[in-house]
């Protein structure tokens, strides 16, 4: 399993012997002896271990002493490590040559954010037609991982900050003939021969994945890197970005949008009454960010009716808040959807509760009756 950059307050609490073994691959006697004990937890028979030898004893389980978190879903992941192919089993994916034997041709990449949601997407060429397939986490796999392998941790957490049950977003969408013949001509463009395999990094985004088109290529690497692995993730990336039509598909590649977009704005705007402005992710400050955010949010007409989707937000600077008086304070009917990592937010620029919705039907509701 990579190192724990994703939950880094509980990796620093661990014992300095604990943090060599998890820079490393993670899989050790005391994952297996833990793993075995939450096998036993959802109903595994595990007649060649003793009681004895199990981390956590059977009694100690059913007494509801480990918390246990998405743990059926990341067993194979505290079993074989945090690799791609075991990222893309738990979310039910056939990966490389198990997915290659009855296709034409196949481009698979697992996608692994520090941060973020894992996804997978494949794009298939199958008697002369192509489909791409989205596939993603609701939640970090990494971290319902790191939690059922610690579950003391995991027990000293309050419920909000564990994970929900994990849900996978799955969408196929067929690709045009006209717009696969380019796409499989750029993917024939990348340089591919044998594979790229690199140590591990903290943060950020690796990509594992697979070529095969009479080639076969599979690769492990860091976005930073560059190579053809990052080539052929950037590229698939693109094409998904612009097919997704499911919440759960546009969510899970919005999460993946700031690390692989070196430019652009966390931002989209869906002109109509409402105009719909939806910002997503993180938004990181820089002088660019500042003046492209100030420039998108002054081009809304104040009078108006307004969606701001902030749904999938996660953060941003306080320095940004200013930016967005104009919404506050604008004269139309404007309706927020918030999110978690919004509410904070929306108090300290004073946004209205009764303007702040969970749901996009029930902001469309608000407008509409604003507007009677």
């Amino acid at each position: 399993m990579s190192e724990p950059s994703a939950y880094e307050d509980g990796y620093s609490a661990l014992p300095a012997e604990d943090r060599r073994r998890l820079a490393g691959r993670m899989f050790a006697e005391k994952n297996y002896v833990l793993a075995a004990a939450l096998f036993e937890s959802v109903g595994e028979e595990l007649s060649a271990l003793e009681e004895g030898k199990l981390r956590y004893s059977r009694a100690h389980i059913q007494q509801g002493h480990v918390r246990l978190v998405n743990t059926a879903a990341v067993l194979p992941i505290l079993f074989h490590g945090y690799r791609g192919e075991t990222v893309a089993g738990v979310l039910g994916v056939k990966f490389g040559d198990s997915a290659s034997a009855t296709v034409d041709q196949l481009v698979q990449v697992v996608y692994q954010p520090s941060f973020d949601p894992e996804a997978v997407l494949s794009l298939v060429l199958d008697d002369d037609r192509t489909v791409l397939s989205i596939t993603a986490a609701s939640v970090s796999l990494w971290r319902s991982a790191y939690l059922a392998w610690d579950p003391d941790f995991a027990n000293s957490l309050p419920a909000e900050r564990l994970p929900e049950a994990l849900v996978v977003h799955q969408e196929q969408v067929v690709v045009r003939a006209e717009d696969a013949v380019e796409l499989w001509r750029k993917i024939g463009a990348i340089s591919v021969d044998g594979a790229e395999r690199q140590a591990r990094a903290l943060d950020g985004l690796r990509v594992a994945g697979c070529f095969r088109d009479g080639r076969r290529h599979d690769f492990n690497v860091h976005v930073a890197s560059g190579g053809p692995g990052v080539q052929l993730a950037r590229l698939l990336f693109e094409a998904a970005w612009e097919r997704a039509r499911l919440p759960g598909s546009v969510a899970a590649l919005e999460n993946l949008f700031g690390y692989l977009r070196g430019s652009g704005l966390p931002v989209k705007v869906q002109p109509g009454s409402p105009c719909i402005l939806r910002i997503f992710g993180r938004l990181g400050w820089s002088p660019d960010a500042a003046d492209a955010i100030r420039e998108e949010l002054s081009a809304i007409p104040a009078d108006e009716p307004l969606i701001v989707d902030l749904s999938n937000f996660r953060s941003m600077g306080t320095y940004f808040h200013p930016f967005f008086a104009p919404l506050v304070q604008r004269s139309g009917p404007t309706a927020w959807i918030r999110s978690p990592g919004a509410d904070d937010h929306l108090c300290a620029m004073s946004v209205s509760p009764a303007c702040i919705f969970d749901t996009m039907p029930d902001a469309l509701a608000h407008i509409r009756a604003a507007r009677r």
